[in-house]
């Protein structure tokens, strides 16, 4: 079974209940397959997949943007979820991954996903995953000083 995209940058509504959550509205708009549409077919496999995933705030956005990426309408190309997003629900959903066997093919899927360095509309990245992951980058940067904090004179003398 072949599946084409319609021309770049069209998009159609997102209708799918278990997308309902996912951060966008419109995806990619792809040809028909006989008589259904691919938005139909691959709306039957993501309500069965998602209300199973429940370990990350991130289950709808990474599932459905994957089988049904967002569109931005004029863009040159579908948008993908940012790696660090991805990865994120990996962790999360480790337990859940590996009952299916999936999570290594999860993570190197995460791999060839573009990462977040502030371009707008280079991936998708949540607003609430950006505050969450600025606070966890401070902690870390805090609990790195007082782990260096011995060295502070041979650092700086060097």
């Amino acid at each position: 079974m072949i599946i084409l995209l319609t021309a770049l940058g069209t998009c159609e509504k997102l209708t799918v209940n278990s997308c309902a959550d996912a951060g966008y509205k419109y995806i990619a708009k792809y040809a028909k397959v006989g008589d259904r549409s691919f938005q139909d077919i691959k709306g039957d496999l993501l309500d069965e997949l998602v209300p199973r995933l429940p370990c990350s705030p991130y289950s709808s956005l990474i599932l459905c943007s994957l089988f049904l990426p967002k569109c931005v309408p004029g863009g040159d190309r579908p948008m993908l979820p940012c790696r660090q997003v991805c990865l994120d629900f990996t962790d999360k959903c480790k337990a859940e991954l590996q009952l299916a066997s999936t999570v290594g093919m999860t993570i190197a899927l995460c791999d060839l996903l573009p990462v977040y360095d502030g371009t707008p509309n280079k991936c998708i990245i949540p607003e609430k995953f950006l505050t969450s992951f600025s606070s966890q980058l401070c902690k870390y940067a805090k609990h790195l000083l007082v782990l260096l904090r011995p060295f502070h004179g041979y650092l700086v003398s060097n």
